[in-house]
């Protein structure tokens, strides 16, 4: 969910020339983000991701928000001083 949000908002910034980009945003560009990309990427990459840094997990961390990314970082920060 978060990510579409990100999705939408990224398409938008860039529709409305707030933002650079490489190419020019179409309406079908968003429509293969959401439903084919992102999606695809939920269901099948992620996993072959979390395999690959299996090795690692002790260092990945999976967040569903801002605000857990904000804590994470506080409490990296917490422990380093």
């Amino acid at each position: 969910m978060i990510q579409d949000l990100r999705t939408v908002k990224r398409f938008m910034t860039t529709r409305l020339g707030l933002e650079d980009s490489n190419y020019r945003q179409r309406f079908n560009n968003l429509v293969v983000m959401l439903f084919s990309w992102n999606r695809n990427y939920r269901r099948e990459d992620i996993q072959h991701i979390l395999e690959l840094t299996s090795g690692l997990s002790h260092k990945r961390y999976i967040v569903k928000s801002n605000k857990e990314i904000l804590d994470i970082i506080t409490q990296t920060c917490k422990k380093r001083l």
